[in-house]
């Protein structure tokens, strides 16, 4: 299974008031010193809309706790090659959004929020722990983002194939925009039609990609792909750009990198 689609999770949103199922989408994991952070959009772990601070359902519900479908991986002793077949389980495990700080850069306003969920790995059975993107070991591409670049959001959409595997799907896409003439905004257009309960995807620079395949088909595949941004889905509330198919990338270094640091 590919490392992206281990650490790629899907959310589900309990309204406060009732405790009921409201939404889905998706987070993924990072890793920035030390700790484990879930990553998504400001609107999923805190209800409103960075435009207006109003609620972004339609009822004006707001969560009260996020349930995390998430993978753990087998922890391997140390020096094993990276290119590996991996021991994973799949479990879920609740946030009450009450006991947590949301981290949000206010200044900059952008769709991008983490959680530190560090302590939760207390409580995975023995030898198991989160697989998550090392914010301070990035890869960079080799070029400067352009127009026309293939991208991959990995997230799960409101499918039963997604949701039944507990899988991410990868749905391609293209920067649409100039990513520098909005950079001090934080993001850049990509033109692709995407699903509901894909705001929060992982967005992935393709620069070439090489894998080694195994018997059992569990093999990690590493290769010339990068972590560049965060999807926040195609806004239904901006009538030109949902019908347009644009959506937004937040730029990794302006808004979560800062955010973290």
């Amino acid at each position: 299974m590919d490392q992206y689609s281990i650490r790629t999770v899907r959310l589900e949103g309990f309204t406060h008031e009732t405790d009921k199922l409201f939404f889905s989408a998706t987070g993924w994991l990072a890793r920035k010193n030390r700790k484990i952070y879930l990553i998504s959009n400001y609107h999923i772990l805190d209800g409103r809309r960075v435009s207006d601070s109003k609620p972004f359902h339609p009822t004006g519900a707001l969560p009260g706790a996020i349930r995390v479908h998430c993978k753990i991986i087998k922890v391997l002793p140390q020096g094993q090659p990276e290119v590996r077949l991996l021991e994973f389980i799949d479990i879920n495990f609740t946030i009450d959004l009450s006991r947590y700080q949301l981290l949000w850069n206010s200044e900059l306003r952008s769709d991008v929020a983490a959680l530190d969920i560090t302590h939760i790995s207390s409580d995975f059975p023995d030898g198991y722990d989160f697989d998550a993107w090392d914010l301070d070991e990035l890869s960079v591409p080799a070029r400067p983002l352009a127009v026309m670049n293939e991208l991959f959001i990995i997230g799960f959409p409101n499918t039963a194939l997604a949701v039944q595997t507990n899988s991410p799907i990868y749905k391609s896409a293209s920067i649409a925009s100039e990513p520098e003439t909005t950079k001090e905004q934080g993001y850049f257009l990509a033109d692709g039609k995407t699903k509901p309960g894909m705001s929060g995807s992982p967005v992935i620079l393709k620069d070439g990609l090489v894998g080694q395949p195994s018997a059992s088909g569990y093999a990690l595949k590493m290769g010339w792909t990068h972590l560049i941004g965060i999807y926040s889905g195609r806004d239904e509330n901006d009538p030109e750009l949902f019908t347009a198919e644009l959506g937004k990338i937040w730029l990794l270094d302006e808004t979560l990198l800062a955010l973290l640091k």
